[in-house]
């Protein structure tokens, strides 16, 4: 479903893209979920005409990030240490994501961790 997903995006069609997206999301795939949560992340920039919601993309990012994926634990933290779009900013959640992606080796998360007020 998401490489028919991305076959959709590739070819412009981000409506067909974030549907197929979302019903796998809402299956449970963690990959999905991290894909959905980006159509809303205000720090990245708008994917096809889609709002901007920080809440949004931190419910579908933090779904991804209790499974354990990095990625999601990386991108949720670094989401909750800028905030935007309706979401404010939590320093502390964003270091307690950061860190469970960093114990996986995640090199982004480290650096990202780095960054954080003392």
């Amino acid at each position: 479903m998401l490489a028919k997903a991305q076959d959709f995006a590739k070819a412009g069609d981000m409506a067909a893209a974030f549907l197929l997206v979302r019903h796998a999301a809402e299956q449970g795939n963690a990959a999905a979920q991290v894909e959905l949560a980006s159509f809303y992340d205000p720090t990245m920039p708008a994917k096809g005409g889609f709002p901007h919601d920080g809440l949004q993309a931190a419910d579908w990012y933090e779904r991804a990030a209790l499974t354990g994926l990095a990625e999601a634990q990386r991108k949720l933290g670094m989401l909750l240490a800028k905030g935007g779009a309706g979401l404010n900013a939590d320093a502390t959640k964003a270091k307690v994501w950061l860190q469970q992606a960093a114990a996986q080796n995640d090199a982004d998360a480290k650096k990202a961790l780095d960054g954080l007020p003392k």
